[in-house]
């Protein structure tokens, strides 16, 4: 395959988009969702598949099959007719299998891609390859090297070839094979740094809940107490507490949301990546941190909770904690705890920026 932004247009309007020129069994090796047309018209040369959100921009409410479009790239240069329409395309975990514009046509003679059949330097390419389940990738390895070296033995004598899984492309492909001039940028090291950080985060907030309701416990003992004079039992006032928790927790959720989002343009700019909500599944994106709100609150509160509904009636009442010696240490540990951390937490930001400038402007000769 072959992906690159590239003009296409109409008669009236024209975007630059994203373009994909692979052979015609692309729809049998991914699953791209065909809306109308005949997959088997991608095989005529001239033909061309687009998404569904690029024929309403170029065509309007008007039927894109059969309506002719001009694309005009140095490797691709010509008149594409329109025979089919995709479902818009989703993130995949490989970005050069994100298109607009989908065509199997050869590419105009003389471009560096006009044979697909020789072995070249593919720095452009991507090839992919549907291998049945069972099959051993060390023998299907040494098969391309085998090809390869027929083809070109002086040329192919000092590379190797070797098969990477789909879904390691995204964000395995540095750590596999090191850094790729031209292939995606996602890191897994990045995201398990990114996680840790957030991780973090939440504990120290955790932590910091902890101590303050726990050092609300002797203002909210007369509460306690009365409820309990009322009949209400111990299990009621945990369940009480823990549902504050959790509501507290759902709240901070959506305050977290809204600020992600008002915060995002800034944060490409300082972690120079493109990041964005636009193509993520809603679904998928808010079930994990849904799922995760009880957890939080409970997790949070169950230590205040049960701190507080421990309170005696009587010394409740007259006012008198029901904390203790043990209560007051635990609270100061935490204190210690969450101190120490987001004191780590800050000096490890700061030495990363710093390296990072350091190496933006370094004179390098």
């Amino acid at each position: 395959t072959l992906n690159r932004p590239m003009w296409v247009s109409t008669e009236e309007r024209g975007y630059t988009v994203r373009t994909c020129l692979a052979s015609p069994g692309i729809l049998d090796t991914f699953t791209y969702p065909l809306l109308r047309g005949d997959p088997r018209s991608l095989d005529r040369p001239g033909t061309a598949f687009i998404t569904q959100s690029l024929a309403s921009r170029l065509f309007g409410n008007e039927d894109a099959i059969g309506r002719t479009v001009s694309v005009n790239y140095k490797l691709i240069d010509g008149s594409f007719e329109i025979t089919g329409i995709l479902q818009d395309i989703s993130i995949q975990n490989d970005p050069k299998l994100r298109f607009e514009f989908l065509t199997s046509t050869d590419p105009a003679a003389g471009s560096p891609t006009a044979e697909w059949g020789r072995w070249r330097n593919w720095g452009i390419l991507s090839t992919y390859l549907l291998i049945r389940p069972g099959a051993d990738i060390t023998q299907v390895e040494t098969k391309i090297r085998a090809i390869a070296d027929d083809t070109n033995p002086q040329r192919h004598e000092r590379r190797s070839y070797h098969l990477q899984h789909g879904p390691r492309i995204h964000l395995y492909t540095t750590d596999d094979y090191g850094p790729q001039s031209d292939g995606p940028v996602g890191s897994i090291s990045r995201v398990t740094g990114v996680v840790s950080i957030g991780f973090l985060i939440l504990v120290l907030a955790c932590l910091n809940y902890i101590n303050l309701v726990t050092s609300q416990s002797d203002t909210r003992s007369r509460e306690v107490g009365l409820r309990k004079v009322s009949g209400a039992t111990r299990g009621a006032l945990v369940t009480q507490f823990l549902g504050e928790s959790v509501v507290l927790s759902a709240i901070a959720f959506v305050f977290a949301l809204n600020f992600t989002y008002l915060i995002l343009p800034y944060g490409s700019d300082i972690l120079g990546v493109q990041l964005s909500l636009e193509n993520v599944d809603p679904i998928l994106f808010l079930s994990g941190p849904i799922a995760l709100i009880p957890i939080i609150g409970i997790l949070a509160g169950i230590y205040p909770a049960l701190v507080m509904s421990g309170h005696q009636p009587v010394e409740s009442l007259a006012g008198k904690g029901a904390a203790g010696h043990s209560g007051r240490m635990l609270r100061r540990a935490l204190v210690v705890l969450q101190f120490s951390a987001s004191t780590a937490l800050i000096v490890t930001t700061l030495v990363v920026n710093d390296q990072i400038v350091y190496l933006q402007n370094k004179d390098l000769g």
